[in-house]
C-alpha cells in the first residue's frame, strides 16, 4: 500500500480580482508539505515498512515588477523498517537555500514563464542497521546551484498555479563521511563534483501553488 498526499501552504485568504503581472515590493508565499507511508513485502519475500516527511516552506519579495528574490527551507525524514535488521534505514535531510526568479507574462493571458536560479545548501545523514554491531553512519553536505524555468497560471490576484522542472541545469558539490561498524569502526570519505544537464535523476517535474501578496497601489496621486 502507497500512499502520498502533497499540501500546499496557504497563510491567508486570498481575495481582489486578478492581476497579470507581480509588482514591486509584493510578498511571495508557499511550500510543500508531503507524506508517505508504504507496507508490502520485498523481491526477497521479506516484509517492510516505510514513512516519510517532506517540509519545504518558501518566503520572497518582488524587488521590482515581476523579480523576486527569497529563502526556502527543507526539513525531509524518512524512516524504513524492514524485516533483516540490517537493511533497517533512517534518513535526515536538512537545508536552506537563495534563490531569483523572473517573470515573463505571455501577452494579455493569465499566464507567464519564469525562470529560477537558485544556491541551496544541505546536511544528509543516513543511519542503517542501527541495532546492529556493524552499522553504518554516513553523513554528507551538498552544495547545488541549480536552475528551475517553468511556467505559472493567475488563478486570482493573490494564488498561482505553477509547474515545472527544478534543477534542470546545475552543478553539485558535495563531501560525505562514512563510518561502518561498532567493535572496530571503519571511517571513510568522500568529495565529488559534477555538472549536469538531465529531465531524470536529481531533476523533478514539480506541481504546485503560490501565495502572491502585491502591495496595495497609492492612488492618490501622490
Amino acid at each position: 500500500m502507497y500512499m502520498r498526499i502533497v499540501v500546499v501552504f496557504i497563510f491567508i485568504v486570498f481575495h481582489h480580482s486578478l492581476q497579470a503581472q507581480i509588482t514591486k515590493g509584493a510578498t511571495f508565499l508557499g511550500g510543500d508539505l508531503a507524506f508517505s507511508v508504504e507496507k508490502g513485502t520485498s523481491s526477497l519475500n521479506q516484509d517492510y515498512k516505510s514513512g516519510g516527511f517532506y517540509l519545504f516552506p518558501v518566503y520572497g519579495k518582488a524587488i521590482k515588477d515581476n523579480v523576486i528574490i527569497g529563502v526556502d527551507f527543507l526539513y525531509y525524514f524518512n524512516n524504513s523498517d524492514v524485516a533483516i535488521d540490517f537493511n533497517d534505514l533512517k534518513q535526515w535531510i536538512y537545508g536552506a537555500g537563495f534563490f531569483i526568479r523572473q517573470y515573463h507574462p505571455i501577452a494579455k493571458t493569465k499566464f507567464s514563464l519564469f525562470i529560477q536560479g537558485h544556491l541551496f545548501a544541505e546536511i544528509d545523514k543516513i543511519k542503517q542497521g542501527f541495532n546492529t554491531p556493524d552499522k553504518i553512519e554516513t553523513r554528507a553536505f551538498a552544495l547545488n546551484l541549480g536552475i528551475y524555468p517553468g511556467i505559472s497560471y493567475g488563478i486570482s490576484k493573490n494564488l498561482q498555479l505553477e509547474a515545472g522542472f527544478n534543477n534542470l541545469v546545475g552543478a553539485r558539490y558535495f563531501h560525505r563521511q562514512t563510518t561502518a561498524g561498532t567493535v572496530n569502526p571503519v571511517t571513510g570519505s568522500a568529495n565529488g563534483f559534477n555538472l549536469y544537464a538531465s529531465l531524470e535523476n536529481v531533476t523533478r517535474f514539480i506541481i504546485g501553488f503560490r501565495l502572491l501578496l502585491n502591495k496595495k497601489q497609492d492612488l492618490s496621486g501622490q
